[in-house]
């Protein structure tokens, strides 16, 4: 084993194996340690050794002085006396009247000659051996391990029949097949055991003595029965666990077809191991009719076959053929009607070509796609191949072995354990890995559904918060165009009023006063309707802006210029201050803008100053710009009356106009420094303002400014 294994790790190193798949590579080792071990401890279980061999019928184990630690088996050639059935009374006298022939034992009968002929397994005849005891055994209990022999004996011991299974009869009418393990206890009287055993079959494919007879004290031989017992039992137990543990899969995931077929497959498998070996059915559920135990361990195999085919075939469609499948699934099937309908001597005899001509070709077919599945890197087909590999083997062992080309022991149900093993850890890996996959998506679904839950929490406050300020900016929106169309029907109702006037002659026609009048609400409707077409203009993004490098500081002197003389014939002193860096900086510090749409900015501001500013008060224009930076600030600041703090926050709304707005005559539409405020956003600067009543009011406006000597920051729109 310890070569083997050496063996097995240079080729891993050799193809770099587990450089490439290290996990595969393990498991793969690990369970061909596990599967070496399965099929080489039952050979050490059965305590079997070799301690010479019987020759011409005589077993000599004076010499054998390793009966407390084993069992010996009574391997060698004995006496053969063919179509006869003999008692130990026709062996009395010192010389037989029947001349021996001789047979090895263990084998079949059919691997024999007698003159010539090879003899046939559906037959009868009787053994006969000596054992030579060695002195410490005379006075000792001893035992025989009797395996299961073909179909049916009878034993003597010194004379004394000591055991047999079913009847030994000359013809098929005449005997009743019977076929079970036994122990057989057996108290010495002198030095010399003699072994008198008769055998019939005419039911099955094997006849004779095929499997070795231990002998050795009673304590050896009844732990080696134990031994077995132990190991069947811990098969069986581990193939109807592996059952009831895949069908629970397949119940709670019936999509997965993988886990019923192998569920099945271990089924049938624990099935035919019952009625196997030591025939564990005995124990369980009482001696079935060798008939129906036989019909039970074929159709079992069989149909674990049909199973193994399907489950591989749902793990690897890809690989799989269903042509193969199909037609193989004829072919058991066939077979198994076969064993249904047909007593045990017809369908044993065809097992050995059902074998070599269905099963071993299957196996060799399932380890290609096995190898086919390990080649294109599916999940587990490296594990699996190995599991199967060990299976193979010991079906093409035990072929060898039913044929009596090989001495050994019955290893299927190990290598099917050993297959299966691997094959349920797969399965298992399987369902972990899905159900882990599982798990972390629902800890991933859990985790968006919170995260989904505080955005859509967030999204709901954000959408409460703009229905509730598009509320307050309709219901502002329609008080004001409630307040535009009044301001708008109040000076046509005037006009309208002066028009009939002057029609019916009530008003003269010739005093300059009222079409002086009519002249002022005319321009004062063009205001409103203007101020309304550009404000649109500018939240539509219709209005095109002609950006031009200007120089700032030159640029502002020349608007206190216009407006000087307006604002100080109202009585108003006016003046510019510019920062000392402004000032430095002279004409180099530049700006990108629209000269006209500033200028309107500035009027705008500079008339509502002087609209509030009384006689005597002060407009001033402050230029602020610090080295460095790339921002300028204009400041228009008013020590008129200034704005109400509660009205400070609407100033720049569309369409609010103040309380000493309203009370003014010749007040607008509210709409002047939300035009303004529009203006500035298209320059990229932003609009601001301070006010304290009675004290005055600033506003500030800020635009991108840089040295003439840098690149431009801004751009054309």
């Amino acid at each position: 084993m310890v070569r083997i294994m050496k063996r097995i790790w240079k080729i891993i190193r050799l193809t770099g194996t587990m450089r490439y798949y290290p996990l595969k590579t393990a498991f793969a080792v690990f369970f061909a340690i596990v599967w070496i071990g399965l099929c080489v401890l039952p050979a050490h279980a059965s305590g079997s050794s070799k301690a010479g061999g019987a020759l011409r019928g005589i077993l000599d184990l004076r010499e054998w002085d390793r009966y407390e630690h084993e069992t010996v088996p009574l391997d060698g050639i004995w006496e053969w006396y063919g179509s006869r059935l003999l008692e130990p009374a026709d062996f009395t006298g010192e010389e037989s009247r029947y001349e021996p022939g001789y047979i090895e034992v263990p084998s079949v009968w059919s691997s024999h000659e007698d003159g010539g002929e090879r003899l046939s397994n559906h037959g009868y005849g009787t053994y006969r051996a000596a054992i030579v005891l060695p002195e410490p055994l005379r006075h000792r209990t001893l035992a025989l391990y009797m395996p299961s022999i073909a179909t049916a004996y009878r034993l003597w011991v010194n004379g004394k029949p000591l055991a047999g299974n079913g009847v030994v009869g000359t013809s098929l009418d005449s005997m009743v097949p019977g076929n079970y393990p036994k122990v057989v206890y057996i108290q010495p009287s002198s030095d010399r055991l003699e072994l008198v055993i008769q055998v019939s079959n005419f039911v099955q494919r094997k006849g004779g003595l095929w499997k070795s007879i231990d002998f050795g004290t009673s304590e050896q031989v009844t732990q080696e029965r134990n031994a077995n017992v132990f190991y069947e039992s811990f098969i069986i137990g581990s193939l109807f666990i592996m059952t009831v543990y895949h069908a629970a899969l397949y119940l709670t995931r019936n999509r997965n077809r993988a886990a019923l077929y192998f569920a099945l497959m271990t089924c049938m498998i624990g099935i035919r191991t019952l009625v196997l070996g030591e025939t564990m059915a005995v124990y369980l559920f009482g001696w079935p009719a060798w008939e129906w135990a036989v019909k039970v361990e074929y159709i079992s195999a069989s149909a674990a076959l049909f199973f193994l085919l399907k489950f591989i075939q749902s793990q690897y469609p890809q690989e799989s053929s269903r042509v193969v499948v199909r037609v193989s699934g004829v072919v058991i099937g066939a077979y198994i009607a076969l064993q249904l309908l047909a007593p045990a001597r017809v369908y044993t005899e065809l097992f050995n070509y059902y074998q070599y001509g269905c099963v071993i070709p299957l196996i060799a077919y399932l380890t290609g796609v096995y190898v086919l599945a390990t080649v294109r890197k599916r999940h587990g087909s490296l594990t699996n191949l190995i599991g199967l590999v060990g299976l193979g083997y010991s079906i093409v062992h035990d072929t060898l072995f039913y044929g009596s080309m090989i001495g050994s022991r019955d290893l299927i149900p190990f290598g099917f354990l050993f297959f299966l093993l691997t094959q349920s850890l797969q399965l298992s890996l399987s369902f972990s890995r899905a159900f882990t996959r599982a798990e972390s998506l629902s800890q991933e679904l859990r985790v968006l559904n919170e995260s989904l839950e505080r955005i859509v929490a967030e999204r709901t406050q954000d959408l409460q918060l703009a229905n509730e300020e598009l509320k307050r900016k309709e219901e502002f929106r329609r008080r004001l165009m409630s307040n535009i169309s009044h301001e708008l029907i109040t000076p046509l109702t005037s006009l309208k009023a002066y028009i009939t006037g002057l029609i019916d002659r009530i008003i003269p026609a010739d005093d300059p006063k009222y079409w002086r009048l009519l002249q002022e609400k005319t321009l004062f409707l063009e205001r409103i309707i203007l101020d309304l077409f550009e404000l649109t203009k500018l939240e539509t993004r219709q209005i095109r802006f002609d950006y031009r490098e200007t120089a700032i500081v030159p640029y502002v002197r020349e608007l206190v210029r216009k407006y000087e003389f307006d604002i100080r014939d109202a009585g108003i002193r006016f003046g510019l201050l510019v920062s000392p860096d402004a000032e430095n900086a002279g004409d180099r510090l530049t700006a990108a803008i629209d000269s006209v749409r500033i200028e309107q900015v500035v009027s705008n501001l500079l008339s509502n100053a002087k609209r509030f500013t009384p006689a005597g008060g002060q407009i001033e224009i402050r230029l602020d710009w610090r080295s460095g930076t790339d921002t300028a600030a204009i400041h228009v600041a008013d020590s008129g009356s200034g704005i109400p703090e509660h009205e400070q926050d609407h100033v720049f709304e569309r369409y609010y106009r103040g309380s000493q707005l309203v009370k003014s005559k010749d007040s607008g539409a509210g709409l002047g420094l939300a035009i303004c405020k529009e203006i500035i956003a298209f320059h990229q600067g932003t609009m601001s303002m301070v006010s304290k009543t009675g004290e005055g009011t600033a506003f500030t406006l800020t635009l991108p400014v840089y040295l003439a000597s840098e690149r431009l920051k801004g751009g054309s729109v």
